[in-house]
């Protein structure tokens, strides 16, 4: 904790978020003819990120009470990708083929997490033996944005571009995918109307999520969440 007293407090924290999950790969067949013919992405998990936050905390009166967090998420390495393209060209007889390997590092973006919770107690027994402890109403904002333009990569077979059969014109830039957030830059904003139940030693909370943007600052179109915490 930074400062506070009897009715709010602010603290501060430092996380480390570690890269443990596998890396992800896609890979697409580009002839009926040829099964070899395909392109490969793999992307490797291996990005370490650094998590500073502010907290803050605060009730003014028995009834009323707020929660507030400022997040940033800033990340200290990239993930490494490969792309592989194998064109045999069986079909047409007397056309070399080619493979193309490209190898990189896709950076990922940074972000910024601003979330304020608002509450009223609506039944409060904690100072009995009942079973039912309090019952408390939850109004919620999210807000998540990037801080910086995304990262794309986009791969290219340069023998495409002057194929005289594929390309006779030389209209088609050749380009054979890409990588990255084609959204570039995005703001998020969810709200989540809800209820505290305090058991004893269990606290069930179940909420429904809204979010407020449109276009790809949508990421769903609603949310029922449960969660169940167990003190021990």
């Amino acid at each position: 904790m930074v400062i506070g007293n009897e009715t709010w407090a602010l603290s501060s924290g430092f996380g480390i978020d570690f890269p443990t999950a596998s890396g992800a790969s896609v890979r697409r067949q580009t002839s009926t003819i040829t099964p070899s013919n395909a392109d490969t992405i793999v992307i490797q998990n291996e990005a370490l990120t650094l998590t500073p936050f502010l907290g803050f905390v605060a009730t003014p009166n028995d009834q009323w009470f707020v929660q507030s967090f400022a997040q940033f998420v800033i990340p200290v390495s990239d993930n490494s990708y490969s792309y592989q393209s194998i064109n045999h060209f069986d079909e047409l007889p007397g056309l070399p083929p080619f493979t193309l390997v490209d190898r990189g590092a896709l950076n990922v973006q940074s972000l910024l997490h601003l979330d304020v919770s608002f509450g009223r107690m609506l039944l409060d027994n904690s100072a009995s033996n009942d079973r039912l402890q309090s019952i408390a109403a939850l109004f919620e904002i999210h807000y998540t944005t990037t801080l910086e333009d995304s990262d794309n990569v986009s791969f290219t077979d340069p023998n495409f571009q002057t194929h005289p059969v594929f390309n006779p014109q030389g209209v088609v830039d050749g380009n054979l995918g890409s990588l990255g957030n084609p959204a570039g830059r995005q703001d998020f904003l969810n709200l989540t109307f809800g209820v505290d139940v305090a058991l004893f030693a269990t606290n069930i909370r179940p909420a429904f999520v809204l979010p407020i943007r449109t276009g790809d600052d949508k990421q769903f179109d609603c949310e029922f969440t449960l969660q169940v915490n167990r003190h021990f």
